[in-house]
């Protein structure tokens, strides 16, 4: 991971997407953003995947990406099992959605190489 590299982001939702859109942008953090179907690029630093967008059907692509780079993932904190699902993935940082929208900033800035 290089700090030059995007922040790779899996969302299907508008409104989240635009939240780490302009968090991205006022702290100066490229970020690629990706339907959960397409393929990711060839080079990004860490990822943000939106599990509710993603569903279980993508966890498979969800592991391939956090064995390697440092994954964030925030859902519906009532979606418990699909949370078990991806941690059990590797997921290191499952959240719930109030959580990843409250620690953001730090989110990406880690995620960017930039520290927790």
């Amino acid at each position: 991971m290089t700090a030059a590299a995007p922040v790779l982001v899996w969302t299907g939702d508008l409104f989240f997407r635009a939240k780490i859109e302009a968090t991205a942008r006022a702290l100066g953090i490229p970020l690629q953003v990706s339907a959960a179907a397409a393929a990711p690029p060839r080079a990004f630093g860490g990822c943000i995947v939106d599990l509710d967008s993603v569903g279980a059907a993508g966890l498979a692509r969800v592991a391939e990406l956090a064995a390697g780079h440092p994954t964030v993932a925030f859902l519906s904190h009532v979606n418990v099992e699909l949370a078990q699902r991806a941690r059990a993935c590797g997921v290191g940082d499952v959240l719930p959605r109030s959580r990843f929208s409250a620690e953001l900033p730090q989110i990406l800035a880690r995620l960017h190489g930039g520290g927790a």
